[in-house]
């Protein structure tokens, strides 16, 4: 699963990252995780299976969803709740099932 999380490229987005590597890596999930900012995750669309927004650009979804769409890549923001917790595990999870809605879809 190949992950783009939107944010803006600070010291909690790296405990996240490295908080969801680590979850994917108990579950023995093959993952590759990319923290960008906004203005750059176009850059990583051809391998792109989920994007997720940090909530303090929760924003953003209004714009980045419609230039995503056509490739039917789903987009969620982190709950304030798990991204203040830094709860990889739950942001995992969440990543998981835009991970699968995507492969009923395809």
């Amino acid at each position: 699963m190949n992950i783009v999380l939107i944010c803006s490229m600070g010291i909690s987005t790296r405990i996240l990252v490295e908080r969801i590597q680590q979850a994917a890596k108990n579950e023995k999930l093959p993952l590759v995780i990319h923290a960008v900012s906004e203005v750059d995750f176009h850059l990583y669309l051809e391998q792109t299976d989920v994007i997720l927004i940090g909530p303090h650009l929760s924003y953003l979804i209004a714009d980045i969803q419609p230039k995503v769409k056509r490739l039917g890549i789903p987009v969620d923001i982190i709950s304030a709740e798990n991204y203040g917790r830094m709860d990889g595990k739950k942001v995992l999870q969440q990543a998981k099932k835009l991970f699968e809605k995507r492969k009923r879809n395809d």
